[in-house]
């Protein structure tokens, strides 16, 4: 089944759930988030309600791969307490914000946890390494959106961040 959910393949998530009894592991519920399976996902929410405690992985992969309705849809859902939602304070959300700014430039997907006050959690520390990183990656619509923010106002500037206010495109 987790190879399935990855691929969004509802269809056979179905027969396997049906004739099956293995059920599921973590590699479902992140490998169809990491993919952008929505429909998958909705499809374990709905048919494997208990494996949600595999939504931390879930919303980590939605955020390394800019998978913005993957993750719009699991906060919208009101998952258990014990989802990411809750503990937005743990490294491996720290981990995916660092990726999505500096590797993987998915704006959208910053910019959505900006406005739903879900970042309060990365340090100016992160904040300035994964800086870098996009720089160092051409990220520049990252670096150009958290200074136009005046996110890293309080960010000492350090020789691996210059000055990139008038930094090409």
């Amino acid at each position: 089944m987790d190879y399935a959910a990855s691929k969004g393949r509802v269809d056979i998530m179905d027969f396997l759930h049906t004739n099956r009894k293995e059920g599921c592991s973590e590699r479902a519920f992140s490998g169809a988030a990491a993919e952008g399976h929505l429909e998958a996902r909705k499809w374990l929410y709905k048919n494997r309600p208990g494996d949600i405690c595999y939504i931390d992985d879930m919303v980590n992969y939605a955020i390394r791969n800019g998978q913005l309705e993957v993750l719009k849809w699991t906060y919208k859902t009101k998952l258990p307490p014990k989802s990411k939602f809750s503990r937005l304070f743990q490294e491996g959300f720290k981990h995916a914000v660092h990726i999505a700014i500096g590797y993987g430039g998915h704006l959208a997907v910053l910019k959505w946890l900006y406005k739903k006050d879900l970042l309060q959690c990365v340090s100016n520390g992160l904040l300035r390494n994964a800086l870098g990183e996009a720089m160092d990656n051409e990220q520049m619509h990252v670096v150009q959106w958290v200074d136009e923010l005046h996110w890293s106002r309080d960010l000492k500037r350090s020789s691996r961040i210059p000055e990139y206010t008038n930094a090409p495109n």
